[in-house]
């Protein structure tokens, strides 16, 4: 579905031009950088008209994005839409949109919820994509709307797992339990490469 539309919208997709891409290793991971150049047409998607009317233009809301970029405009009990990413770094490059106002709904800076992990959780299942959530300007979020990315597996690297991969690989299998108890619900763990971050890691029914 995502490459059908994909195909279909191509003539309004904006791909960013990749410069270069380094391995680096990292506290026993293997991490690809890439570096992309930032895109005019990115930076000025907003601007195609001045005034007052322009402030309220929301890019990401499912009454107001393109028509072309929409893959569902109501999913998950009609609380999210699925769109294309109008500047996509891979192909399949795709968003899950919160549906409303941005003015009505939490920041793109809050904490996920367990609604939003849900979500986000069955879109990269179906995809077999790789999910995250940009909620800074420094993380790459330029965009208000509360939204979620992800990119299947395909489009980024076929040879090689993500390199998450490997820190989770070096824990004991057991810690990947549940509680004993209803409401069931996951034990939350950490992991030593990442002791300087806040996280933690959990382990989500396939």
């Amino acid at each position: 579905e995502i490459g059908i539309a994909s195909v279909s919208a191509a003539a309004h997709l904006f791909p960013l031009k990749l410069k270069s891409s380094t391995i680096i290793q990292d506290q026993g991971m293997h991490l690809k950088l890439l570096l992309v150049e930032s895109s005019k047409k990115a930076s000025s998607s907003n601007e195609k008209k001045k005034g007052s009317e322009e402030e309220e233009f929301d890019p990401l809301a499912p009454e107001t994005a393109e028509k072309t970029l929409i893959i569902r405009d109501s999913v998950f009990e009609e609380k999210y839409a699925i769109l294309l990413n109008k500047f996509p770094v891979f192909a399949g490059h795709s968003l899950l949109v919160a549906r409303g106002s941005s003015t009505q709904m939490p920041p793109q800076n809050a904490v996920l919820t367990r609604q939003d992990l849900d979500a986000l959780h069955r879109c990269a299942l179906a995809a077999r994509a790789i999910a995250f959530y940009n909620s800074h300007p420094e993380a790459g979020s330029s965009q208000p709307h509360r939204h979620f990315q992800f990119v299947p597996m395909a489009s980024i690297d076929t040879k090689h797992k993500p390199p998450i991969y490997s820190a989770l690989d070096s824990l004991e299998p057991e810690i990947w339990r549940w509680s004993s108890k209803a409401p069931y619900v996951p034990i939350v763990r950490r992991l030593p490469a990442f002791n300087e971050i806040e996280h933690g890691i959990v382990k989500l029914p396939d």
